[in-house]
């Protein structure tokens, strides 16, 4: 489950740190050796960041 999603799905606060070479490696080999997730996550967006998403997609075609 992502970091900061209960199971629940309640929003809790998230927290970025940066992390090592010495920290991140494992957890990199953990990530690229995982299971590929079948799980679809659907997200609420604002039609200001879709019009957003949709005027720059636009302008670099």
């Amino acid at each position: 489950m992502a970091a900061g999603i209960q199971a629940n799905s309640t929003i809790t606060a998230m927290t970025m740190i940066d992390l090592t070479e010495e920290q991140a490696a494992p957890r990199i080999k953990a990530l690229l050796t995982a299971r590929e997730s079948r799980t679809l996550e659907f997200k609420r967006v604002s039609d200001k960041m879709v019009g957003k998403a949709l005027s720059s997609e636009k302008e670099e075609a």
